[in-house]
């Protein structure tokens, strides 16, 4: 696929939330008109179903997967009593927390897995260390799991010769979105962007929010609040400190943004973020 690498780097930014996973075997399923506000994917270890999505329908076998993004409408079914089992997880990759990594890809809804058997064996493993946690290892090694999982789904539909990027891709809003990722404390406005960009400061506010669902200096100030929680939650740095690394020079200015966004002061906020982890 040309043009890619530059969301290739924005999924390397993004994080990963498994929101439920299951292992299920079926003699029934009638699960229709169903709209979930998260990605959903189910791996077909044995048997078969039928996928409605679009207007269109989907046969899905062994050793395939349903992939259905968010708020879309879809049926899933069976049409036999044929049993059948499903490796089953919903989840969402977001960038900053507000972006959807995988929104601009138009994913097949049924596709087969590079690599099935791996990929059922990583999905066994991270079942069982999410099911019966013993240690923070086995909290780490479940986010590794999660992270491969991720990887083989996404590579292997990545491989399909019909995806493509959807019509609002374009290079030059990508990399806005990665200086303002990298840099959220860097002084940034939309005439800058504009002379850099060679775009009219307002087409470049407006086609960002377009393709990201927010504009440049919103997304600025989400990161730049996310960047002082973060700070205040884990370091004792004087407020003016956090003002500055954040991108304000006055701590004042900084505390009437922050108080605006939390209801309440930065010291307030670190004294609350300590006082829940003592107790």
């Amino acid at each position: 696929m040309n043009g890619m690498q530059p969301w290739l780097q924005l999924i390397e930014k993004a994080s990963l939330r498994i929101l439920q996973h299951d292992l299920h075997r079926r003699t029934e399923l009638q699960q229709r008109e169903r709209v979930l506000p998260f990605y959903v994917v189910a791996f077909v270890r044995e048997g078969a179903c039928r996928l409605r999505f679009g207007g269109k329908d989907y046969r899905a076998r062994k050793g395939e997967a349903l992939f259905v993004p968010p708020h879309a409408l879809h049926d899933l079914v069976k049409d036999s009593d044929e049993p059948a089992t499903f490796l089953s997880w919903h989840f969402m990759l977001t960038i900053a927390d507000c972006i959807d990594a995988l929104q601009w890809f138009q994913f097949p809804p049924v596709f087969r897995l590079s690599e099935p058997e791996r990929f059922e064996g990583i999905f066994l493993e991270y079942r069982q260390c999410t099911e019966q946690p013993r240690s923070l290892a086995d909290s780490l090694m479940a986010g590794a799991k999660a992270q491969e999982l991720a990887a083989i789904l996404i590579e292997s539909a990545l491989a399909r010769p019909e995806v493509r990027l959807k019509a609002v891709y374009a290079d030059a809003f990508t990399a806005i979105l990665i200086e303002l990722l990298e840099a959220p404390e860097a002084r940034i406005d939309l005439a800058g962007l504009g002379e850099r960009y060679h775009m009219h400061p307002t087409y470049v506010s407006n086609q960002f929010k377009r393709i990201f669902g927010i504009t440049p200096m919103q997304l600025q100030l989400h990161l730049r609040l996310r960047k002082a929680k973060q700070l205040l939650e884990t370091e004792k740095r004087p407020i003016a400190e956090i003002a500055k690394l954040t991108g304000y020079e006055d701590a004042d200015d900084f505390s009437r943004f922050f108080k605006s966004k939390t209801g309440v002061s930065p010291l307030k906020y670190r004294n609350e973020c300590d006082q829940e982890s003592n107790n």
